[in-house]
């Protein structure tokens, strides 16, 4: 972006950088979901409430 901004490149130059532009951001966002999707599996799995220890006193009185 930055060369497209401070330069005149030619027509297939900034062709091609737009192009590579476009790849990056679908995998920063291919990228994004992935993590967010994570994060969710995360919040979830703790979201649920923890389940109660088993009782052993009542195998081992003592």
């Amino acid at each position: 972006m930055k060369t497209l901004e401070t330069e005149e490149p030619d027509l297939e130059r900034a062709i091609a950088l737009y192009t590579e532009g476009k790849d990056l951001v679908g995998r920063c966002e291919t990228l994004l979901k992935s993590a967010q999707a994570a994060l969710d599996a995360v919040n979830t799995a703790s979201a649920r409430p923890a389940e109660p220890a088993p009782d052993d006193d009542e195998e081992n009185p003592f």
